[in-house]
């Protein structure tokens, strides 16, 4: 539903499938074989529609903006993926080789790697740096939480659209104050306070990606309201 709403970067949410279904078929085969890869609507387009969002706002169009938010995606997949493998599994039971813990972990590495090789190909090389310590942010949120501190797993990923958003207005060179508006406004999704994310956008410059902007910022902060309406 959203690629279909998101009219301004429709075109770009399709570059970010294509660069993402290109990883995803290896030699051996399909990775949805070897890991769990589904993802909702929210899940799916989320991160990538923020960021292609925010960089057009700021007045960035170039082919940065897709290649950016498929290297987001990319990162936020492989992290659910580590944090879906389990501790152990009973010994001689048969399972689904997506719910071990071999195949999903050698996935979620191979997609980590993947996101280097497309910063590499978009020459986005500078956003290594921060880039990899959302990475380390998202590891030592997870090991705290194995270790039993009270974590639920947004609290390990919330870096990653904060900074991802962060980013993408980094692309289009805005002041750090700009800067330090989309990276709040990246936690307040991920805290889905949809009172606090308008209000960080409402001095946003007027234009079809702030309107695609507040959609998105509505569809998913109601996610669970409007999932439970669907069921109905």
């Amino acid at each position: 539903m959203a690629a279909e709403v998101l009219e301004a970067v429709a075109g770009d949410l399709e570059e970010v499938e294509k660069i993402i279904g290109r990883y995803l078929k290896v030699r051996s085969g399909h990775l949805t074989d070897f890991a769990h890869l589904e993802a909702d609507g929210y899940e799916r387009w989320l991160r990538p529609a923020a960021v292609l969002l925010i960089s057009r706002i700021f007045g960035y169009k170039g082919q940065k903006a897709p290649a950016l938010a498929a290297v987001v995606q990319l990162i936020y997949l492989a992290a659910r993926i580590h944090r879906q493998v389990p501790d152990t599994h009973p010994a001689g039971e048969e399972i689904d080789p997506r719910d071990g813990t071999q195949l999903p972990v050698l996935v979620g590495d191979y997609l980590y790697g993947r996101f280097f090789t497309t910063l590499c190909e978009a020459d986005l090389l500078e956003f290594l740096g921060p880039l990899a310590d959302i990475i380390r942010k998202i590891n030592e949120a997870a090991v705290l939480r194995l270790q039993g501190h009270q974590l639920d797993w947004p609290e390990e990923e919330k870096e990653l659209l904060a900074g991802g958003c962060r980013l993408a207005s980094r692309l289009a060179r805005v002041d750090s104050s700009r800067e330090e508006e989309a990276y709040q406004l990246g936690l307040a999704l991920a805290r889905k306070d949809e009172w606090q994310a308008l209000k960080i956008i409402a001095s946003w410059p007027e234009c079809q990606e702030k309107q695609d902007l507040t959609w998105l910022i509505n569809w998913y902060c109601n996610a669970e309201n409007q999932l439970l309406m669907e069921r109905r």
